[in-house]
């Protein structure tokens, strides 16, 4: 996967350091943590003004079929409600 314009990659999610949040945002970046598995670390990403987060606190990869059925159901893409209502 090549990178996206106007995304910041490479984030350390176990060291999230606020400077560099300011850094990305800054430049007009937009920045997405990738790997989060617990709620503490999105809390520190959120304290830090990570834009957004991904990983399996929010669902385990799965298959084709079975992402378009979890695609319908409703549920709350940010389970600790840190990123916002």
């Amino acid at each position: 996967m090549g990178e996206v314009p106007g995304w910041a990659t490479g984030v350390d999610t176990d060291r999230p350091s606020a400077a560099r949040m300011y850094d990305y945002h800054s430049l007009g970046l937009t920045v997405t943590a990738e790997g989060v598995e617990t709620e503490a670390r999105l809390e520190r990403l959120r304290r830090v003004r990570c834009d957004s987060a991904q990983g399996y606190l929010f669902c385990a990869p799965l298959p084709a079929d079975a992402l378009a059925r979890w695609l319908d159901t409703p549920h709350r893409a940010d389970p600790a409600g840190v990123f916002g209502p």
